[in-house]
């Protein structure tokens, strides 16, 4: 049997099969190299990157936390650990998809909390639910605020009348260290 040359099989699959596609497609363009830093969304929750010494309102310093922007600025990394060896880390998002944030929080102790937020009026606030051992329904809300400058509140709340009334589950004050710089201040971005 004779062999078609190899132009002439292409020649008979160009007619019946057109034009590869590949051959007048434009290319893709490329994407962003760092887009979670360009966008103001992403950039609320940096006055909390820095190191920080932790306290609470009656038991003074506990801990000791490093917050950092990785992965090109999309995500914050705390990590945490107390003088009583407690540890944990916690990675935060804005989720572009959803229009929300979201925190994976997971610790030394076999924890993992997953909490989705909202940044308003200067704080971010973020949810989630849970049931306890009894089977009863809690909410619980963590709020990030900067009441003064060099300063970040972490306030952790549980409600198990639906939010009707909320007890405090920590009031961490994170002081900026000395060595520690600020941030560039962030542009708030709009939620909508």
């Amino acid at each position: 049997m004779r062999q078609l040359p190899a132009s002439w099989v292409a020649a008979v699959l160009w007619v019946l099969f057109g034009a590869p596609v590949w051959a007048d497609s434009p290319k893709p363009p490329a994407p962003a190299r760092e887009p979670c830093k360009a966008s103001p969304e992403h950039r609320q929750l940096d006055f909390w990157i820095g190191e920080w010494d932790v306290s609470l309102p009656k038991a003074g310093k506990i801990a000791e936390s490093r917050i950092e922007s990785i992965l090109g600025g999309c995500v914050i990394l705390e990590t945490y650990h107390q003088g009583d060896g407690f540890s944990g880390n916690s990675f935060s998002l804005y989720n572009a998809e959803t229009k929300s944030w979201e925190q994976r929080w997971v610790d030394n102790q076999g924890n993992l909390r997953s909490l989705t937020g909202h940044f308003e009026n200067g704080a971010l606030r973020f949810t989630r639910e849970s049931t306890d051992p009894a089977g009863k329904r809690r909410r619980h809300r963590m709020t990030f605020s900067q009441p003064a400058s060099q300063q970040v509140r972490q306030l952790v709340e549980h409600s198990a009348d639906d939010g009707q009334s909320w007890v405090v589950d920590f009031d961490g004050l994170y002081r900026r260290r000395e060595a520690s710089p600020a941030p560039a201040s962030p542009r708030e971005g709009k939620n909508e």
